[in-house]
């Protein structure tokens, strides 16, 4: 995969020579980063403990417990559509998957609860570090491989008090493990797998990952959105087999996320969250939803066939977050490999606004500011403008992604080349 070279059009004398310090410092220095960088793991990680956005007890990860229960129940053969387990906290939570996600949860669930969850973890950290190193052999080549590892290992740690990151740790979510599998097939430089296969699969495991179509498509990597395709629709029919019943009822009854489509709860960050909040009527709010998705739609294809594949496959999680009807906060861990494309544009750009750019990206998911108000509506003016930080910059970054596209000329991507 040929990686496109950025042209900076901006005169920033304190960034001359900036990229090749940090880029001898990482090559010299790239055994000492991964040797300090798994202690700070290892911490990091302890202090998500200790502050309880992390647990190791059978109370911690009701997300997770919800994935053991419909493991268990389908193994006996109950229903998994009509019922729901009542979680640690108290509450009944709904299983809103497809039945063919049964399938990678069924290791996690038929291991010991603290075990499982442990290996999901680790799993979800593994995903982290391989979306941060592809993201780095991008938007950093001259490093090599071991210097892309040593910025990984490097930023590791500190991806853990990302709220989205540490969210997702603290539900036991898959979505981490879905963004690796989406990032690994999109930026993989010569996969031993069919490109799209991986896709394919988190495609069959929740809808959301099938917005990578658009990635594939518009990049005219032609066989990789077949092979995606194919695998989310072979793998969706693998899950009739697995449960009829339960395939018929997720597909053709309650349909996908049923009951927390478009939330006002203040964590669901989507566009129809936003709206939702704002207490329009249904037809109000739906068509001010549609046009918006048409904007940032438009904006996003423009862009992912014009600029390089790291910046455009994040792009294109953006977008999948921002038209889901239902985004929540521990949706966004594409914040993890979003911040370091941002952070290499403003270094290979020599560019002060993307600097700031990455600036406030990274105060707003440090803060998560949404939690300081009420769960949802009534909400002031104000509370509308600090309780939806992800959305409003969401769709401000997309309209700079297409002025950026839009500049970019005589720099397109090679989206055309054949990718092995």
């Amino acid at each position: 995969m040929a990686t496109v070279q950025f042209e900076s059009g901006h005169a920033a004398p304190k960034f001359d020579g900036l990229a090749d310090r940090l880029r001898g410092f990482v090559v010299n220095h790239s055994r000492a980063i991964i040797g300090i960088a798994v202690p700070a793991l290892v911490a990091s990680f302890v202090l998500l403990v200790l502050l309880g956005r992390a647990g190791l007890d059978s109370r911690a990860g009701i997300d997770y417990q919800v994935y053991r229960w419909a493991v268990h129940t389908w193994l006996v053969g109950g229903d998994i559509m009509n019922s729901a387990p009542t979680v640690s906290i108290g509450r009944v939570l709904p299983w809103v998957y497809p039945p063919f996600a049964l399938v990678p949860l069924l290791p996690f669930a038929l291991l010991p609860f603290i075990v499982g969850l442990v290996a999901l973890y680790i799993v979800d950290l593994l995903a982290i570090g391989a979306a941060l190193y592809l993201v780095t052999r991008h938007m950093w080549p001259s490093v090599g491989a071991r210097g892309a590892a040593a910025v990984a290992m490097g930023l590791l740690p500190f991806t853990l008090f990302l709220e989205p990151v540490y969210a997702s740790f603290g539900l036991g979510q898959i979505n981490i493990a879905l963004m690796g599998l989406v990032i690994v097939d999109c930026l993989a430089f010569y996969p031993r797998w069919p490109r799209g296969l991986l896709v394919g699969v988190a495609a069959a495991i929740k809808l959301t990952p099938a917005a990578f179509l658009l990635f594939f498509v518009f990049r005219r990597d032609h066989r990789a959105a077949v092979v995606a395709a194919g695998t989310a629709v072979l793998s969706t029919l693998a899950g009739f087999g697995l449960n009829y019943q339960a395939a018929v009822d997720y597909w053709f009854g309650r349909g996908p996320a049923h009951g927390v489509s478009g939330s006002a709860f203040h964590t669901n960050q989507s566009i129809m969250g936003g709206l939702a909040r704002l207490e329009l009527t249904p037809v109000v709010r739906n068509a001010v939803w549609l046009v918006l998705v048409l904007a940032c739609t438009a904006v996003v294809v423009f862009a992912i066939r014009r600029v390089e594949p790291a910046l455009a496959v994040v792009a294109n999680g953006l977008l999948a977050l921002l038209v889901s009807p239902t985004s929540w906060s521990d949706h966004w861990v594409w914040c993890a490999p979003g911040l370091l494309v941002l952070l290499g544009c403003a270094v290979r750009l020599r560019s002060p606004g993307w600097l700031v750019t990455f600036g406030v990206v990274l105060v707003a998911v440090l803060t998560a500011s949404f939690r300081m108000l009420p769960d949802g509506p009534p909400w002031t003016p104000l509370q509308h403008l600090v309780g939806n930080p992800y959305l409003l910059i969401g769709l401000v970054l997309i309209a700079l992604l297409g002025r950026f596209a839009r500049n970019r000329t005589g720099v397109l991507a090679m989206a055309g080349q054949a990718r092995e």
